[in-house]
Parts: structure tokens; C-alpha cells; sequence
């Protein structure tokens, strides 16, 4: 067969049943290839959003989003995803064509793309035999899994994809299997958790496949379980022993009045980033035993009484094997008070069916009542975000999909598209804020398309929110933030989208109830306020005012003063 055959069949054999990209020039037989396969590319309207697509699918689904480009401005307009991805730790496998031949120089889009991306990928590969077709692909998509998972870059140089090549039919793939760690380390954090008054679990996106042991862990010595942004779902958040997002200033208060109480933290699949701690804004023990499959991230912003690296699932069943005969500990203060502070946080905020715009956390709150459990929230980056993380529980490992490190704007309608891609039978809604449906919101052409059913939500403002509001609090004016709006309606009809349009919070719970009951493509316009900050930004703030030397705290009073009465005009 020809080396483009070669590569679709690779891409057979690992289970692709995807691939989401744009054909050109440089890659005609790949794409050709591709229709004699049962594989179907997504076309999309930007390779940007095709990495966002890829990662979407790839946090729904648990397998390897794939992504297809073309040499130079295709690779470079998808780094973005790349790096969103490498940052959320998510498999991904970028099939890119190569134009180097040893006789000629300046092809069209010809740049050093593999010295491009390399910093913001796990690995690249250079194809450049046709013979190497089977086993860098099977690489490639081994490696994108393994450890901690990432974005894995194949460069293969356009002219293999019209060579003749014999492929190898009994090609055995082999996984790296997670040995079985350090027995030392396993037998020495068991014992601390043993021997802890009170030991608290945080979990990362690294500990979504293991939310079984970390549920049996939990309730056999009644420890509180928070996560990190990426970790959301690993146990339901209504479990008696689920405590929210973070435990720090910038998280879930509940959390943080419990996890005072913790004399031992047991972090899994986590890196401590500035995100989910907001500003490492966390207060941490003296015993924090982090297990993780990536060992560049131990020590980096809390140092650590024990380190394993170890696949997260695979800990926790040797863990539990040595604690099977361990006496349970049940601590019935401690569920008393979770379900306490439930109780008093149980129904819809006060000043539901106000007739003004409609407020953040009523929405959310609205939005968890209407949706099934198993529905997939994908959010952009933003206010509104912010506002999903502290506002709308999430019960399943996979359904709150958000750009958690990286925060590239645009990330939430392609992502969306992904998970539906992947999950056809959940459903999926996206919420972004008009920036970046400004960016993306286009891309809802490849969801109509293919005939997907999605709400996308869109909070209006008029503004990018989250910097105006950041703006105005501490330079009493904003500037570059204001945002010309289509007219929504117009546009989902010039589209073929439905449409509905929420002014104030009657009538909430109906509009969003008929808006996820239809078929197709939906756009619904939301009025929103800001009229407050994110409890998230509240915390943060929060933690870098309390790091200021009293110098610099009363140099920024002074200048508040001085800028209030003066009265600067805006810009």
C-alpha cells in the first residue's frame, strides 16, 4: 500500500475513530485515504480549534483526540491547542506533513515546525522512511498516554505518503505497563494515613480513573476529598465526604474550614498549579504525601514528606490491599458538618425571578438543577467560568470540561464539539462569554454540520468581563475591554440555529429547559450581570494582598485615594 494507506491503517489499529483537522496541498492522499476508511475527519474552520476539538473529545471520551495539518501556518495556528492540551495534561496525537528534501530549499510554508512546538509538546517524531509509518505512529499514541499524558507531534515528510510500503499486518502493539512502584514508599504512606488524626485527599485530573479506590480510601478512614479544577467528578460532589474544588481562599469555603483540621494531605495526580490553587494560596501540612505519574512535578510549590511516582489507580490498590484489615474510622463530626454546610447551601440563591440581568451563580445553579448527571458542562475561559467552578456541582469524572492551565480564550464552543463528537449519547452544553464566542463562535458551522445536538450558551455583557471588572477595581477606569456584539438572533437565524434569549431570571429554569429539549444546535442569549466578583478572584485577591510588605499595601491605598479623587477621566 502507500504510506498515506499505512498511516490510516496505523490510526486503525489504535481505535481511531476521529480525526479532526483541514486538508491541504501537502497532505491531499492522507485525506484521500481517508475515505476508504471508517475513520471521519472533523473539518474545522481553524486548526486551532481542532486541537480544542481533539481535547474535548479526549476528556469525554478517555481516549487519544487526533488531529490532522498541514505543514507551517497549519501546525502554527493549532499551538495554541497544543499548549492548552501539554498544560491539561490530555492525550493528543498531531499528524503533521514534513517538506524537507535533500535537493531543494523554500517551500511554500516550509519553517522549522518541530522547533516550533517541541517546548509545548510531550514529544515530537520525524518520519522519514515509509518503513517507519507503523511503529512511530504506535509511538507516538503509547507515549500521549503514558505518565502524566500530553500532545505528541509526527512529522512525516510528504513525499512517504505516495511511496509503496509493506505494512506490517502483525504489528503487536505494546503498552509500557505502570510498574509496581516503590513497595517501601507504598508500605510508608500507608502507615502515615494509618496513623493521621485527620488526612485529607486532593485530587487532580491524574485521579479521574481512580475515583472507585479513592471513594473506598476515603470512607474507610473518613477523609475529605477536594480536587483541583481538572479533577472535578473524580467522586460525586454530592458524596457525604465531597468537600468542592481546592481548600484554599480561592476554593470552596467548606473545604477550607475543613482541611484546617488535616494534620495530612494525600495529593494524587496533581501538580499544584497557580490555577487550581489559587495562587498556591493553600495552606499545606508538614505531611503532604504526593503521588503522581510525572515526578517533575514533587517539590515545585509545596514540599512533600513522601513522593511516589506511580500511575494513581495502581497506588491505591496496593494501598488498599495493605489496609484490608485495618479497623474503620468513621468521623461522624466531620460528616456532620459537611452535611451541615449542604443543608445550608442546598437551594437556588436568593433572588431568583429578579427582573434585571440575570446573576452568574443563579444560572449555574439553575443550570445543575436542569441538567441530568451524566450531562457534560464545557466552559471557555472567564468570568463565567469562574463563576461554573464555585457554582455548578459536577458527579461524573469527564463532565466539566474547562481550560484549566493554559486558559486559552476561544477553547469552550470546539471543545464542546469534541465531546459530543465523542459522547453522542450525553448531553452537552457550552457556556462562554461573548469574548470568546467572538472567537469561536463560527465554529458552531462544523457542529450544524454534522448534525450535532448542542446548547451553546453565551453570557453577554458587552465587555471582556473578567478584565473589565479587574480593571475597574483597581484602576477606577478600564480600558480595550468594550466589545462590538452581533446582533445574536440575527445571526443564529442567518445560521439555521434555534434561538432564545434570557433578559432577566423569570422564567429561567423554562427557557433552559425547552432550549436542551430541541435538536440541533442552539443559541442562547444570556443578559448577565457582574455585578460582584467570583468568590475564585475574591480568594485571590485575597491571598496577594496578605503577601504585600505593609510598604507596598499602604503605596496602593494611596493611589486608590489619590485616583478617586482626582476623578481620571476614562480612557
Amino acid at each position: 500500500m502507500i504510506g498515506a494507506r499505512a498511516v490510516v491503517r496505523s490510526l486503525e489499529k489504535m481505535g481511531t475513530e476521529y480525526t479532526f483537522g483541514m486538508p491541504g496541498a501537502q497532505n491531499l492522499e492522507l485525506f484521500d485515504a481517508l475515505v476508504d476508511s471508517n475513520i471521519k475527519n472533523i473539518l474545522v474552520t481553524n486548526e486551532l480549534f481542532a486541537a480544542f476539538m481533539a481535547e474535548g473529545y479526549s476528556q469525554a471520551t478517555g481516549r487519544v483526540g487526533v488531529c490532522l495539518a498541514i505543514p507551517g501556518p497549519g501546525l502554527t495556528n493549532m499551538a495554541t491547542g497544543l499548549a492548552e492540551a501539554y498544560l491539561d495534561s490530555c492525550a493528543l496525537v498531531v499528524l503533521v506533513a514534513g517538506l524537507d528534501e535533500p535537493d531543494k530549499e523554500f517551500y511554500i510554508h516550509q519553517i522549522r515546525q518541530l522547533e516550533v512546538v517541541g517546548p509545548i509538546v510531550k514529544a515530537v517524531f520525524k518520519i522519514e522512511d515509509t518503513g517507519e509509518i507503523p511503529s512511530k505512529i504506535y509511538d507516538a499514541f503509547d507515549l500521549a498516554q503514558q505518565g502524566e499524558p500530553g500532545p505528541v507531534v509526527v512529522e512525516i515528510n510528504k513525499r512517504l505518503f505516495k511511496r509503496r510500503v509493506e505494512f506490517q499486518k502483525n504489528y503487536n502493539v505494546q503498552y509500557e505497563e505502570d510498574g509496581a512502584g516503590d513497595k517501601d514508599k507504598i508500605k510508608q504512606i500507608t502507615e502515615v494515613l494509618i496513623n493521621a488524626d485527620s488526612c485529607g485527599i486532593y485530587a487532580g485530573g491524574g485521579a479521574l480513573s481512580a475515583g472507585p479506590q479513592i471513594k473506598q480510601l476515603a470512607e474507610m478512614f473518613s477523609m475529605p476529598v477536594a480536587t483541583t479544577i481538572s479533577g472535578r467528578g473524580v467522586i460525586p460532589e454530592d458524596h457525604p465526604l465531597s468537600v468542592g474544588f481546592g481548600f484554599g481562599p480561592s476554593g470552596s469555603k467548606l473545604a477550607e474550614d475543613i482541611f484546617k483540621q488535616c494534620d495530612v494531605i494525600l495529593a494524587l495526580g496533581c501538580k499544584f498549579s497557580e490555577m487550581s490553587t489559587g495562587s498556591w494560596g493553600m495552606d499545606m501540612p508538614d505531611n503532604l504525601v504526593h503521588i503522581d505519574a510525572n515526578e517533575e512535578v514533587f517539590n515545585k510549590n509545596y514540599p512533600s514528606k513522601i513522593t511516589l511516582r506511580q500511575d494513581i489507580k495502581t497506588a491505591l490498590e496496593q494501598i488498599l490491599e495493605l489496609v484490608e484489615g485495618v479497623k474503620k474510622r468513621k468521623n461522624s463530626r466531620l460528616m456532620d458538618e459537611i452535611r451541615k454546610y449542604r443543608e445550608g447551601h442546598s437551594g437556588l440563591p436568593v433572588g431568583i425571578g429578579r427582573q434585571e440581568p440575570v446573576s452568574p451563580s443563579r444560572f449555574f445553579h439553575q443550570l445543575r438543577k436542569t441538567l441530568d448527571r451524566d450531562a457534560i458542562l464545557v466552559t471557555d475561559c472567564g468570568n463565567h467560568q469562574l463563576w461554573a467552578i464555585s457554582d455548578f456541582m459536577v458527579f461524573e469524572p469527564g463532565t466539566f470540561i474547562t481550560p484549566a492551565d493554559y486558559q486559552a480564550m476561544g477553547f469552550g464552543i470546539p471543545a464542546a464539539i469534541g465531546a459530543k463528537i465523542g459522547r453522542p449519547d450525553k448531553k452537552v452544553i457550552c457556556v462562554c462569554g461573548d469574548g470568546g464566542f467572538l472567537i469561536s463562535g463560527f465554529e458552531v458551522l462544523t457542529a450544524i454540520r454534522e448534525k450535532l445536538d448542542l446548547v451553546v450558551v453565551v453570557f453577554n455583557d458587552g465587555a471582556l468581563g473578567l478584565i473589565k471588572n479587574l480593571q475597574e477595581r483597581f484602576y477606577l477606569r478600564s480600558s480595550s475591554v468594550d466589545l462590538t456584539a452581533p446582533d445574536y438572533g440575527m445571526l443564529a437565524k442567518s445560521l439555521g440555529m434555534d434561538y432564545a434569549r434570557i433578559d432577566t431570571e423569570e422564567g429561567l429554569a423554562d427557557i433552559l429547559k425547552e432550549a436542551l429539549a430541541k435538536k440541533g444546535v442552539v443559541l442562547v442569549d444570556v443578559k448577565v450581570s457582574y455585578d460582584q466578583l467570583a468568590e475564585y478572584i475574591k480568594g485571590m485577591e485575597r491571598i496577594v494582598w496578605g503577601r504585600l510588605p505593609l510598604s507596598k499595601k499602604a503605596g496602593s491605598v494611596i493611589k486608590m485615594i489619590n485616583r478617586k479623587l482626582l476623578r481620571r477621566k476614562p480612557l
